[in-house]
């Protein structure tokens, strides 16, 4: 057991919501599709082992991408790429409270799919 995959959660959660499937998600919610650190896969894979482990907050989700994992999630973003990625939550916080709609939406997308 991995600290990326415990217990085959992750194969598990791929198994089940392909990426073909966050694709016509996409297109359906028409939402645009731009080179993210944060993808849609991997938003709802966070929120996922949040519920997993009780003590998990948004900081640590956060610093699981700044570790690189998991890695079959992960983007080929150029700060993903050069290690730039910073593990402070306050401009995802930010933009949370000045765009609501955008937290809504991924909200909605990851209560979906699951």
């Amino acid at each position: 057991m991995s600290a990326d995959n415990p217990c085959g959660v992750l194969d598990l959660y791929r198994a089940a919501v392909p990426e073909c499937f966050f694709q016509l998600l996409q297109q359906e919610l028409h939402l645009r599709v731009r080179q993210r650190i944060f993808s849609l896969p991997l938003v709802v894979w966070l929120m996922i082992s949040q519920r997993l482990d009780r003590k998990a907050t948004l900081s640590t989700a956060v610093q699981q991408v700044v570790q690189q994992r998991p890695r079959t999630l992960l983007s080929d973003h150029k700060r993903l790429r050069e290690g730039t990625v910073s593990c402070h939550t306050g401009p995802i916080v930010m933009r949370g409270k000045k765009c609501r709609c955008w937290w809504r939406r991924k909200w909605r997308i990851a209560c979906w799919t699951i």
